[in-house]
């Protein structure tokens, strides 16, 4: 037991130490994130994560209620970890690594950074879900790990 609360301590400790030595710039770019989004939609699925420094929200059928949970303060900062690797002013021209969402092939799937009141919004073109490019893939991965398993 002390291990392990030693390890969280650890890994808090490794994530201040990661936003300690992060640029001025990057370190900027962040405080101005609000929120991140992912959708992915077919014809028979509908999944929607939405987080924010405060909240989980999350629905996973088109006909469910938007449910909503508490975040913390580990999960908002290794998310912001994972998106300070990125230039987000490029998501909107990031690559798809493939395209079966053109052909019903694969759900279509979309990744959004919502930034401070009055700038705009950044989403990624849309790309096969489970198939993101590389550069939003740990984001997307970390976002899905923080969704409860469906029952």
């Amino acid at each position: 037991m002390i291990n392990a609360c030693g390890g969280s301590k650890d890994l808090a400790s490794n994530t201040n130490d990661n936003f300690n030595s992060m640029t001025q710039e990057k370190s900027e770019m962040i405080n101005t994130i609000q929120m991140l989004e992912y959708t992915a939609n077919s014809r028979g699925s509908h999944i929607l994560v939405r987080i924010t420094e405060q909240f989980i929200n999350y629905k996973l059928n088109r006909n469910d209620e938007l449910i909503a949970i508490p975040n913390t303060k580990e999960n908002w900062n290794e998310l912001m970890m994972l998106v300070s690797k990125v230039d987000i002013e490029t998501i909107p021209n990031l690559e798809a690594p493939s395209k079966a969402h053109q052909y019903d092939g694969a759900a279509h799937a979309n990744f959004t950074v919502y930034k401070e009141k009055g700038t705009n919004e950044l989403q990624t073109p849309t790309f096969d879900a489970g198939n993101p490019n590389k550069a939003i893939a740990p984001i997307i991965e970390k976002m899905m790990s923080l969704i409860p398993a469906k029952s």
